[in-house]
């Protein structure tokens, strides 16, 4: 009842104390409140330039702390910032630096120091004055101290709190808390506090009575995180959770291998080292100096795959502490850096533009690439930073060097240290999958200023990953084996070598498991292959006359020929092959009779079953028998051949002409000669079984050329009474010759002549017959023309008076043989009334369409006779009258 009465007095004291609140604008000092309204330097108004203060708000209620609750924030980004410390001054803890418009609305800061205290450090420049910010500022409770308790678990785990188990086991943990100070300022219990724990392999589980499984080997640390009704906080850590590797099986050794001959037997050797690999802590670090590409816009980018955690867990809240960067660079002003998660999402660390001629680490400032100098390490972080932004920091930091070529070097740059990521990394990453390929990158924007990354990693949690050095053992050790699942192992079923012989082809599978240490089973499924054993096929069993053959087998797919051999009956005989490695082997005998040829096969490596192919030799007779029309031709002619061959033990005749001409007519065979020469004709039979016999018949057949007559004679032309003409043979291929003068005589001779009749002349044909010793023959007409001497008759006078008696005036020749013929007609003056090129003109007695006076006229034709060269000319007179 006392300590109730003393609680109800202090509340009352500081209700009291709170209803008096004051405002305070922001100047250098120490307050000491629990209630009223902080405003920059400058309160409702603008705050001032080139402002550098520093305010320690102190709590004035014993137990309390102060709690400050920001409703409005505008300062000029980057430049003017307001950094905020959790306890009584700049060297307290920094809970963050901050700037801009909005940055900090309705967010609250508690003070979490034992001296309840909060600092704020204020630096403005002189470019623009904004309104700044207001907050209200109370006191809460302190934490009064608490105990988690993370002892109790299903299964409870050895004298060491160690707990083993195999991947996918589930482990019940029991929270609980104590509370001896419950009640100094305020109450605690289980029942209002929040109990989370956390598993080390990503996971974050809320509750008191929980479970969690495990799905990855390694080493996990259980955590309880027990948070009481004003947000004060017990972390304990609990039991090591070991998780057990799988066994690799990877020293596994068949004997002779893992594809055997059906009927072959294979032995399988499981020996125990080897099962279980070591388990290897995680790595979450990149290590080597790297240049910086000083080119714009090209990007230096490292990847650490990151797989120590649950392959199902993702980012939350707290879960990256930080990423950290050894690094140098002569100008921070182009860089930008982000760290990409491994599905994509990605936060910037450091923006770009912005920071300007600021120095990262002790860069050698050159503009010469290839200098390297000393990295300085900054970590990225929103968890209680030392340093507000990169950017918002840069400016404020001078430092003197010695640079790596010996020269002093003042510059401004960043001290190492944690900083505030540009962009809030619990809120860019949230969901992403924590295994996975993370990703840095920094890119230079600007030429000219070079620099280097020495190594950069990840600075998980310590409670949601494991421990990055392990001391404990996590290798399984086997403790019994045993083969399950297939008849057909020969020894032990307990051994771990066995030996197994499969009564088919195919894949037989053997299981083993093991049982280990930590009390779990594990299997493994070895597989022997076991090659089918199939039977050659030598082929189909036929008979033949020849005793040379080709083997004919069907070859079983990717096998090759292990042996061909043979047996007869008769002891005598023998068989031979040219090449018996071949598929297709010639085999020759040494008597006709029956052979049978055994061909196996080697498929994989494996022999087949043999298969047998019966060949029998048998010999057949020649009964070849042919006839043909003529045995003599005039070329080109055609030859009929016939065959009258006994056809009993063949089905088919091929004929060869001897000049290349070829056919398989049956009955007869017709056949074109087109040369002079005697053939010989070869004759085969042939039957279905590829046997046959020939016969070749000499110069059965003789080609003859085919005569082709032909003469001249001279004269071309004879006029009667020269009618005798000589006749000049000009025949081809010939040795007879046969003359016909036109019915009226006939001669034997090569060259003749002949004399025609002298009293009229005429068209005689003459015919010349020719042959030779083949009896080919040819004939040639050609017509001889005897002409008669050229006169012609022309009227003395003509009366074109259209009586149809004499009314034209025209020629008669006595011949045809007139050509290029033209007649003119002249008037005494030597006028030309008319003229033709017509041998029939007929002319009446007109000029120019009317009709000429009578009187005579004078008549004047040229020509030319055919087969004459020489032309002649006639004039005369005509006298017209009507």
């Amino acid at each position: 009842m006392r300590n109730q009465t003393i609680l109800f007095f202090i509340l009352c004291f500081v209700a009291s104390v709170n209803s008096f609140s004051q405002t305070y604008n922001m100047a250098n000092g120490n307050i000491s409140t629990c209630s009223g309204t902080f405003y920059d330097n400058g309160g409702l108004g603008l705050y001032s330039a080139n402002q550098n203060i520093t305010q320690t708000f102190t709590p004035s209620t014993l137990g309390n702390v102060i709690q400050v609750n920001f409703t409005s924030f505008q300062t000029e980004a980057s430049l003017d910032v307001l950094c905020i410390y959790n306890g009584p001054n700049t060297t307290s803890p920094l809970l963050g630096c901050y700037s801009g418009t909005n940055t900090l609305n309705g967010i609250s800061f508690k003070s979490t120091h034992p001296t309840g205290s909060l600092t704020f450090s204020f630096t403005s420049d002189a470019s623009i004055q904004l309104n700044g910010w207001a907050a209200t500022i109370s006191c809460t409770f302190g934490c009064q101290s608490f105990v988690a308790n993370a002892d109790s678990t299903f299964p409870i785990g050895d004298t060491n709190d160690i707990i083993k188990v195999c991947i996918g086991s589930t482990v019940d943990m029991f929270g609980d808390a104590s509370y001896p100070n419950s009640g100094t300022h305020y109450n605690q219990s289980n029942s209002t506090s929040t109990f989370t724990w956390k598993t080390g392999d990503g996971f974050t589980i809320p509750g008191k009575n929980v479970n969690h499984t495990f799905n990855t080997p390694g080493v996990f640390y259980l955590s309880l995180i027990v948070e009481d009704t004003i947000g004060c906080k017990s972390v304990k850590q609990g039991k090591k959770v070991i998780v057990s590797l799988e066994p690799s099986f990877k020293s596994v050794t068949i004997l002779p291998s893992d594809s055997i001959c059906f009927g072959d037997t294979a032995t399988i050797i499981i020996p125990d080292s080897g099962l279980f690999d070591a388990y290897d802590p995680p790595e979450l670090k990149v290590a080597g100096v790297t240049a910086i590409p000083d080119i714009v816009g090209t990007p230096f980018t490292s990847i650490i795959p990151v797989s120590i955690f649950s392959p199902a867990a993702t980012f939350g809240s707290g879960y990256l502490k930080g990423i950290y960067l050894n690094a140098e660079h002569s100008y921070l002003g182009d860089l930008e850096i982000t760290i990409t998660c491994p599905n994509g999402q990605t936060a910037t660390l450091k923006e770009n533009p912005g920071g300007g001629n600021t120095f990262l680490g002790e860069p050698i400032d050159n503009t010469t690439a290839g200098h390297i100098g000393n990295g300085y390490t900054y970590e990225f972080t929103n968890l209680s930073p030392t340093y507000g932004t990169m950017v918002g920091e840069s400016g404020n930091y001078t430092q003197t060097y010695i640079d790596n070529n010996g020269l002093s070097v003042t510059n401004s740059y960043l001290p190492a240290g944690s900083y505030t990521s540009f962009q809030n990394l619990n809120t860019r990453l949230n969901g992403c999958p924590l295994n996975g390929n993370w990703t840095i990158t920094v890119t230079d924007h600007l030429t000219s200023d070079d620099g280097y990354i020495f190594y950069w990693g990840l600075n998980f949690d310590t409670l949601i990953r494991p421990p990055l050095v392990i001391t404990d053992s996590v290798v399984a050790n086997k403790v019994t084996g045993l083969w399950t699942g297939n008849p057909n192992i020969i020894g032990s079923f307990v051994d771990s070598s066995v030996t197994v012989s499969p009564t088919t082809s195919g894949t037989h599978g053997y299981k083993y498991q093991i049982t280990d240490d930590f009390g779990c089973t594990h299997d493994t499924t070895i597989n022997i292959y076991v090659k089918p054993k199939p039977k050659s096929d030598a082929g189909m069993d036929f008979t033949t006359c020849l005793l040379n053959q080709t083997l004919a087998p069907t070859p079983i797919p990717g096998a090759t020929v292990d042996s061909w051999n043979y047996f007869t009956v008769p002891v005598i005989n023998t068989s031979t092959f040219d090449d018996s490695s071949l598929y297709t082997p010639n085999a020759t005998v040494t008597d006709y009779g029956v052979y049978n040829y055994i061909l196996q096969e080697r498929l994989n490596g494996c022999l087949t079953y043999p298969d047998t192919v019966e060949i029998s030799y048998i010999q057949v007779p020649n009964t070849i028998n042919i006839s043909v029309d003529k045995d003599t031709v005039c070329i080109p002619e055609t030859v009929v051949f016939t065959n009258n061959s006994d056809m009993t033990f063949f089905d088919s005749i091929y004929w060869e002409f001897g000049d290349g001409g070829l056919s398989n007519s049956q009955g007869t065979a017709s056949h074109i000669y087109n040369n002079y020469a005697c053939f010989d004709v070869k004759v085969t039979l042939i039957n279905t079984l590829g046997c046959s016999v020939d016969s070749i018949f000499p110069s059965m057949v003789c080609g003859f050329p085919t005569p082709v007559a032909d003469f001249v004679y001279d004269p071309t032309e004879s006029i009667i009474p020269n009618t005798l003409i000589n006749f000049t043979n000009q025949s081809t291929g010939a040795t007879n010759y046969l003359w016909d003068f036109a019915g009226l005589g006939n001669s034997i001779f090569e060259d003749d002549f002949y004399i025609f009749p002298k009293f009229d002349g005429g068209v005689y044909p003459v015919t010349l017959f020719v042959d030779n010793e083949g009896g080919c023959n040819d004939e040639i007409t050609k017509n001889v023309t005897i002409k008669n001497t050229l006169s012609f008759w022309a009227p003395s006078s003509f009366t074109p008076n259209d009586d149809d008696l004499n009314d034209n005036f025209s020629v008669v020749f006595n011949n045809n043989s007139v050509e290029e013929y033209q007649v003119f007609i002249f008037n005494r003056w030597g006028e030309l009334m008319f003229s033709s090129p017509e041998i029939d003109f007929e002319w009446d007695g007109t000029y120019n369409g009317k009709e000429v006076p009578n009187g005579v006229y004078i008549w004047r034709v040229v020509g030319k006779e055919k087969l004459t060269t020489e032309s002649f000319e006639k004039i005369g007179h005509v006298t017209l009258t009507r």
